[in-house]
This record gives C-alpha cells, sequence and structure tokens, in this order.
C-alpha cells in the first residue's frame, strides 16, 4: 500500500487524459446500467454534425445529485453515445478528490474520467481533433436544487471558466439537457436548517453534501447511494462554434454565455413535458 500510495501522490494521469480502457465500456455491466433506469440519448437536431476536425465541450444540465446521468452515458457509455458521436473521444471531468480514492480512481482513468480542473480540460482539449470534454458546469451549488419534480433550477449565469477555456481553444460548446437526472433521488429537505447548513459549508469549502433518499430509502434513513429506478432522456444540443481567442475579454464570455443559455433553453422547451419549468437564476 506505501508504494501505491507513493505511485498515486506522483501519477498525473488524472490531468493527462485517464488512461482509458474500452474493455470497461463494453462490459455487461455498462449495458445493465444503461438499462436499470433504461436511459436514452439523442441529438435535438438529427442532422446536427459532430466532426472530428474540432474540440468540443459539452454542458450537462442539471446537476442533480452525483450526476449519474453523465458518467452512465458520456463515461460508461451505458446508452450508445459512442455510436451516436462515432468520431468523438469523451472525458467526462470529476472533482480531483475522487482520484485520492485508493482503486476507485483507477476506474475512473480506466473510463477516461479526468480532474475537473482548468488544466486537465486544457490538456484534454490539446490532444487533438474529437476531443470532447463534458463538464456539468452547475456544480456543488447547483445539486443541492436537485429535487424531483417538474422544476429545474440551474447555476449557470455566474459560471465564467467553462465559456473561458471554450474561447481559448476554440472549442464547440455544446449544450446537454438530461430530463430525470433530478428524479433518480428523493432530497430530504431543501429547505430549513438543514439547507442552510449546506449553503455554509458551501461556502466555507466549496462543496456541500446533499442529504437524499435512494433507492430502498426511507425518512428514517439519510439515503441509499443506488438510484431510482427513473428513465433519463438525455438531448444533446447543436454545438456553438467558437472563436479561437487566447485571452477572452469579460463581455466576450458574457456574450457566449448569452449564447448558450438560449441554445439551452431552446432545447428544453422543444422536449420538456407538461409542467416541467427551467429555471437559470444563478
Amino acid at each position: 500500500m506505501i508504494l501505491y500510495a507513493t505511485w498515486v501522490a506522483r501519477d498525473d494521469a488524472p490531468r493527462r487524459c485517464g488512461r482509458r480502457i474500452r474493455a470497461l465500456q463494453l462490459s455487461r455491466f455498462s449495458s445493465w446500467l444503461g438499462g436499470y433506469f433504461p436511459i436514452k440519448i439523442r441529438k435535438a437536431s438529427a442532422d446536427a454534425d459532430f466532426d472530428d476536425r474540432s474540440v468540443y465541450l459539452f454542458g450537462y444540465h442539471p446537476h442533480g445529485i452525483i450526476s449519474v446521468g453523465c458518467f452512465t452515458q458520456f463515461a460508461f457509455d451505458g446508452s450508445g453515445a459512442s455510436k451516436l458521436f462515432p468520431k468523438l473521444r469523451f472525458h467526462c471531468a470529476t472533482l480531483g478528490f475522487n482520484f485520492r480514492i485508493p482503486f476507485f480512481r483507477e476506474l475512473l482513468l480506466g473510463l477516461g474520467i479526468i480532474e475537473v480542473s482548468a488544466k486537465s480540460i486544457k490538456n484534454a482539449l490539446s490532444s487533438g481533433p474529437g476531443a470532447a470534454v463534458v463538464i456539468v458546469p452547475g456544480g456543488a451549488a447547483e445539486s443541492l436544487d436537485a429535487s424531483p419534480g417538474g422544476e429545474h433550477v440551474l447555476t449557470l449565469r455566474k459560471r465564467n471558466g467553462f465559456f473561458r477555456i471554450a474561447l481559448q481553444h476554440g472549442a464547440k460548446l455544446v449544450p446537454v439537457f438530461s430530463f430525470g437526472e433530478n428524479d433518480l433521488y428523493g432530497v430530504v429537505s431543501p429547505t430549513g436548517p438543514v439547507r442552510r447548513l449546506q449553503a455554509a459549508a458551501l461556502r466555507l469549502f466549496g462543496y456541500a453534501v446533499p442529504v437524499y433518499l435512494g433507492a430502498g430509502s426511507n425518512s428514517a434513513t439519510f439515503g441509499s447511494p443506488m438510484p431510482m429506478r427513473r428513465p433519463i432522456i438525455t438531448v444533446v444540443g447543436d454545438p456553438i462554434a467558437c472563436p479561437r481567442i487566447p485571452e477572452p475579454t469579460q463581455e466576450q464570455i458574457d456574450d457566449l454565455k448569452v449564447q448558450y443559455i438560449e441554445r439551452l433553453r431552446l432545447v428544453f422547451d422543444k422536449f420538456a413535458q407538461d409542467q416541467q419549468v427551467l429555471t437559470i437564476d444563478k
């Protein structure tokens, strides 16, 4: 274990595109995972072109509790994303802390998952045409607003790094909305003392743990990590071409953000069911 811990401390793979093992994505577990919910993926426009001459930055919404749908589709390939986008190499991004968990980190690396840091994302986008990094821009703040039902609250307006990196690399920006992500877990208390404590933790540490109920849970427990069986339909919007600007101004970032939010709303409005509402206010 000492040798392993030393190696982990020196290993830079989480910031260097991981160590993808395709057999993991072709495993029976990946197929089972995709069928458990079940989960489906589609393009907003059937003729949208995702060529391998560009690099891409996918924004996945909403965050949900732990972004199960995101990793099921773009890391495990549980819904056939590789068939829908055969020319792209997906790299999901997650918290660096996850790469400190012994052996679990090897699974993440084998799935091509990278650390969600500017360095890691830039390295992945610089790995060549066809690279596609998948980020959940809402982060921990948005996870606190995840609750089953028709209202989707996104944390996006104050996010700048996501758009800055897209401009710096001239990456095509792709809005993705996953209907059903927020339904995989029940939330114990989205308001009151619990929520105030979570908000304080978010301010102090940059991360807060949602209190949720998973499959087989009840009000007497804090929940199960196993998500409930709820259908997920993920819609991938048309890519937004970004000019390559090494040092984008705040105005250029804001202009791209407005364009992205408009495109995301188009996806939501086109595919949302009755009683579903999208709020982007943070």
